[in-house]
């Protein structure tokens, strides 16, 4: 038998193979286009429906990231009374995010171990706080009210499951002091003398505020006696983040580019990562 008859006999072999699922016969000369077909399919709607998602979201990080300018006296004013409204706001769910993790380490103790296991307070930890980002990200103009209503409820909520899940680790390094941090910053923002010039740009027109709060912060834990390494590193860490954060993302405060819950919401989360972290390690 030569090589041409060979190759005749094995497709006539394969063409009378076939498989059975559910009463539905496919014979096996057939599947492999029928597959190629079913996955060409699903590429092509894998590319209509998240290559434009992937390219919007590309255009708008590349927004995020232009420089803004203050083109009138009303924008810069609103500018800085949108800093000092996000940071403040901050500051109070710092507060709510540090006595929760004091609640779940001591009151809330007991109770949670008895309702919860570690899973469902991790599942919770996660699917809460990214619930209300989604619905922030999807709606730029979201109540204002609303907004910091549901964020100071899932700093709390998230602060009492860390502080039952990590105990004494995570209220060791003194989290409750870090607060002052953004209050100060919110002060110095309030305060700001700088003189508005046309189109003047937001770039580094609060970094020396940033700086300065974490001196005196820094001063402060020393002061009283605080000021541990792994506090002093989180410091750090927070005034870096601070200052990413002031400077791509509070100046679209005027652009509503990206929303203020948007832009709350990943600073608290933030804090929160770097708190599980220096936990863990």
């Amino acid at each position: 038998m030569n090589f041409s008859d060979a190759s005749y006999v094995k497709d006539k072999v394969i063409s009378q193979l076939s498989v059975s699922y559910k009463g539905v016969i496919c014979f096996l000369n057939t599947l492999s286009p029928r597959i190629w077909v079913t996955l060409k399919k699903n590429v092509d709607k894998y590319s209509e429906d998240i290559l434009p998602i992937i390219e919007q979201s590309k255009e708008d990080f590349i927004e995020i990231l232009k420089p803004v300018k203050l083109s009138t006296e009303s924008d810069f004013e609103s500018h800085r009374n949108g800093c000092v409204e996000i940071y403040l706001s901050l500051a109070v769910m710092f507060i709510a995010l540090s006595s929760g993790e004091l609640l779940g380490t001591t009151y809330f103790c007991n109770i949670l171990s008895y309702m919860f296991t570690p899973s469902i307070e991790i599942f919770v930890m996660i699917t809460l706080p990214l619930s209300y980002f989604l619905k922030y990200y999807e709606d730029v103009c979201y109540d204002e009210v609303e907004r910091k209503k549901e964020l100071f409820v899932s700093s709390m909520i998230t602060g009492i499951f860390m502080g039952h899940l990590f105990g004494q680790q995570v209220t060791s390094y003194y989290p409750s002091i870090y607060f002052i941090f953004l209050l100060i910053l919110t002060v110095l923002l309030d305060n700001d003398k700088t003189k508005f010039s046309q189109d003047m740009s937001t770039s580094n027109l609060n970094v020396m505020q940033v700086l300065f709060s974490g001196a005196i912060t820094f001063l402060i834990m020393g002061a009283f006696s605080i000021l541990t390494i792994k506090g002093s590193l989180i410091l750090t860490l927070l005034i870096i983040i601070t200052y990413l954060h002031i400077e791509y993302l509070s100046k679209h405060v005027t652009t509503k580019l990206v929303s203020i819950g948007t832009n709350q919401f990943l600073y608290v989360a933030s804090f929160a990562i770097i708190q599980i972290i220096f936990t863990i390690f």
